[in-house]
């Protein structure tokens, strides 16, 4: 499962991204002390989209949202209640919440499509590997396969999931800096074959590390 939460628009100048603020918000849906902070995160949550970048920073004047996902019932269905329990009083920055949208993935028959809308972080022990790196696709393969696993699905589906890079000429890498680190993921469009619970279970639980933190969230633009 898919959703989109929307927020009203800013005219603010924004020069720091907002992970930290939208992480803020999933864990008061979630409420204090919830049992997925911390833990391994079976969930997406894509950073802030919508920004209209100018010269000294980006604002919001159409508004702003971000993607939630993922398999796990219990967990969506916490932050469905969070909404009902707080929608009158959440705000990212100074944008309000004005309302949720259920935008499920649609997975082809044979194969997808996918864009990184937020980027893709993964590592090699301690180095950063982006798409500029010869081993960027087979360990992203090797991770995805391994998260689809660790959440029970089966060794055959899980195995069966392949990876390609596509039009990699309009792939970049981004900066983010959360506190003092600085993390580097890759943005690229994506050729994604195998069984199809296992490209719909591993689009709702995101690609790389820090799923739950603004990385790793894509869309399925298939036609």
């Amino acid at each position: 499962m898919r959703i989109k939460l929307i927020f009203s628009s800013s005219d603010y100048i924004f020069n720091e991204r907002f992970n930290k603020d939208v992480n803020g918000l999933v864990n008061k849906l979630l409420g204090n002390g919830n049992k997925y902070h911390g833990s391994f995160s079976r969930y997406s949550v894509s950073d802030f989209q919508g920004a209209v970048w100018g010269e000294n920073g980006f604002s919001f004047p159409n508004g702003g949202f971000f993607f939630i996902s993922s398999d796990d019932a219990d967990f969506m269905t916490s932050i469905i209640g969070g909404i009902m329990k707080s929608g009158a009083d959440l705000y990212i920055k100074n944008m309000k919440y004005k309302g949720m949208d259920v935008c499920d993935f649609e997975v082809g028959k044979v194969f997808d499509v996918v864009r990184a809308i937020s980027p893709i972080l993964i590592t090699d022990g301690k180095k950063l590997v982006t798409f500029r790196d010869k081993e960027f696709v087979g360990l992203l393969t090797e991770k995805s396969r391994k998260k689809l696993l660790r959440c029970g699905l089966d060794e055959k589906k899980a195995n069966s999931l392949t990876l390609e890079l596509f039009h990699v000429e309009n792939a970049n890498t981004i900066s983010v800096k959360i506190g003092e680190a600085i993390n580097i993921g890759s943005r690229v469009m994506m050729i994604v074959k195998g069984d199809k619970d296992a490209r719909k279970l591993i689009y709702e639980i995101g690609f790389g590390k820090c799923t739950g933190f603004g990385f790793g969230a894509v869309s399925v633009n298939n036609i």
